[in-house]
C-alpha cells in the first residue's frame, strides 16, 4: 500500500484526534469519516441462512412500513436536491441480505448508474431493529452493511419537510410512524428512493 504525507492546519487535526476511537489509526479515522464504500455484494446473501421463520414478522413489519413512507414520498415527488442519489429503504436492504434476485438486480442498476447509494439514519435503524429480532449472527451482518454506506443527514430542510409530510396523513387520521416519516423526509431532502 502507498502512504501520502498530508499536512492539516492545527484545527482539522485537532478534530481528526478528537473523532479518533480508541485503538484507531488516523488512517482509520479519515477513512470512516470519508465512509469510502464498499461493494454492496459483499453482502448478498448475508442472511440467506437465517430460517424463513425467523424472517417472516421482520419482512412482514419492514414491508409495511416501507409502503407507508414511500406511498407519502411518492405523493410529493421525489426530486433530488443534491443531485442524484439512491437512498435505500429498509425492505431493499433485507432483501439484498436474504440475497433476493430482484433486490440483486436492483443493486445491479445503482452500481451502472454510479448513483451514490445512501441510507436514512431511521432506515438503517429499522434494518438495526430486524437483525436483532431475528437474532443469530445477524446484527453483525447488518452492522457491517451499515457502516458501508453513507448516512443521510437529518438537517433543518428535512425537519421542515416532515413538518409538510405528515401533515395530510393527520388530517386523513391516518398519520405515518415516526422512522416511515424520518426516512420520507431524509430521502426528499436528500435525492430519490431506491
Amino acid at each position: 500500500m502507498s502512504v501520502k504525507t498530508v499536512t492539516l492546519s492545527e484545527d482539522p487535526d485537532v478534530a481528526l484526534g478528537a473523532g479518533k476511537r480508541e485503538g484507531e489509526s488516523f488512517t482509520e479515522v479519515v477513512r470512516r469519516l470519508a465512509r469510502i464504500e464498499r461493494s454492496l455484494r459483499e453482502f448478498v446473501g448475508g442472511w440467506e441462512d437465517v430460517p424463513a421463520a425467523k424472517l417472516a414478522p421482520c419482512e412482514s413489519w419492514m414491508r409495511h412500513s416501507d409502503s407507508t413512507s414511500r406511498s407519502e414520498t411518492m405523493r410529493l415527488g421525489r426530486r433530488p436536491r443534491n443531485g442524484r442519489t439512491a437512498s435505500l429503504d429498509p425492505t431493499c436492504l433485507f432483501d439484498l441480505l436474504r440475497g433476493v434476485p430482484a433486490a440483486v438486480d436492483h443493486l445491479d442498476r445503482l452500481d451502472a448508474s454510479r448513483e451514490p447509494r445512501l441510507v436514512a439514519p431511521p432506515a438503517a435503524a429499522e434494518v438495526l431493529v430486524g437483525a436483532h429480532r431475528i437474532a443469530d449472527r445477524s446484527p453483525r451482518v447488518a452492522k457491517d452493511l451499515l457502516r458501508s454506506l453513507p448516512r443521510l443527514e437529518f438537517d433543518r430542510e428535512a425537519c421542515r419537510l416532515a413538518g409538510r409530510i405528515e401533515a395530510d396523513p393527520i388530517a386523513r387520521g391516518e398519520p405515518m410512524g415516526a422512522p416511515e416519516l424520518l426516512i420520507a423526509a431524509a430521502t426528499l431532502r436528500h435525492g430519490n428512493g431506491s
